[in-house]
């Protein structure tokens, strides 16, 4: 009696761990799909050997009816990554970091590209070469995070179509 016991303690233990562990994975799903963001013509700049960065442009087309905040995001290939904007300042373009983030609108479409709002990918790891497929994680303040490929290009925002749909 006590090694049935035994048993179906060790079993009650096992499932309850597993399902600890998966329901994190689950909860981040179901979050990122009920927040209805899509994503498109997601693109890594190609870089040249021991390039230090380079940028990533995406569309983000927010379908709810709440605004979303882009706030983070990470890639296996920067050890650095930080949410940049673009603008002209006294006649001189000038970059800075949004320490807040990028706001997407309840029911708008905001557009990553170059000159403009944009991923900076820092201390790289290896060289981006073109057609190369990179996933990237974007962390969403209400959403929580969404995976997204991303394509190696020569050229940003060259009307390459490749699209993901959460």
């Amino acid at each position: 009696m006590g090694f049935v016991s035994d048993t179906k303690m060790r079993v009650i233990a096992v499932l309850g761990l597993s399902f600890g562990l998966f329901l994190p994975a689950l909860t981040s799903i179901a979050s990122a799909q009920t927040c209805n963001l899509h994503l498109a013509k997601a693109e890594i700049r190609a870089t040249a050997p021991n390039a230090p960065v380079t940028g990533g442009y995406l569309h983000i087309q927010n379908n709810s009816k709440k605004a979303q905040r882009l706030v983070s995001v990470q890639a296996d290939f920067a050890q650095h990554t930080e949410l940049h904007e673009m603008k002209h300042e006294e006649g001189i373009m000038k970059m800075a970091p949004l320490e807040k983030g990028i706001e997407i609108p309840a029911g708008a479409t905001v557009q990553l590209k170059p000159g403009g709002l944009h991923i900076m990918f820092m201390k790289l790891t290896a060289q981006l070469k073109p057609t190369q497929m990179h996933k990237v994680k974007l962390v969403f303040d209400n959403c929580g995070e969404m995976r997204a490929d991303f394509m190696v290009v020569t050229k940003p925002a060259s009307g390459h179509s490749h699209k993901h749909n959460h």
